[in-house]
């Protein structure tokens, strides 16, 4: 994930998929073992794996997972902290000025029109328009 984060050209929409999509794949884990650790627990043959001798019994394989249970619940509340960080009215108007900026769906709009709605929300937000957000304020163009 903090690779996503270190691109040039990175807006709110990918943060939130990307944050979203983190959590879902944590609470995947913690639900049911990985492929991987199937794999290492069928590889232990005669209490070794890869010729390395190991204590392998239900207890610890019990307290492996709740080991590594609580340590994902611990980082999804993290991440889900940071979410509570940021109120809903800053992310709605971040998504807001994200709409203005990058029209990644002008295809789905036609272009006469793209941006008028959220061109007026701003308006409104910051106090600037005096109900037209057509480029007309104030008698000027």
């Amino acid at each position: 994930m903090c690779r996503a984060f270190e691109k040039d050209k990175l807006d709110i929409e990918i943060v939130n998929v990307s944050v979203q999509s983190t959590v879902d794949t944590l609470i995947n884990m913690k639900d049911r073992n990985g492929a991987e650790l199937e794999k290492i627990y069928n590889a232990i043959v005669d209490s070794r794996y890869k010729n390395v001798k190991v204590t392998d019994n239900e207890q610890n394989r019990m307290g492996f997972q709740t080991a590594s249970t609580s340590y994902l619940e611990t980082l999804i509340q993290k991440i889900q902290n940071t979410n509570d960080r940021f109120e809903e009215e800053s992310i709605d108007k971040l998504q807001l000025a994200n709409r203005v900026q990058y029209p990644k769906h002008l295809h789905t709009v036609p272009a006469e029109i793209y941006g008028k709605n959220a061109v007026e929300d701003i308006c409104k937000l910051l106090g600037a328009c005096d109900g037209e957000a057509d480029g007309q304020q104030n008698g000027n163009r």
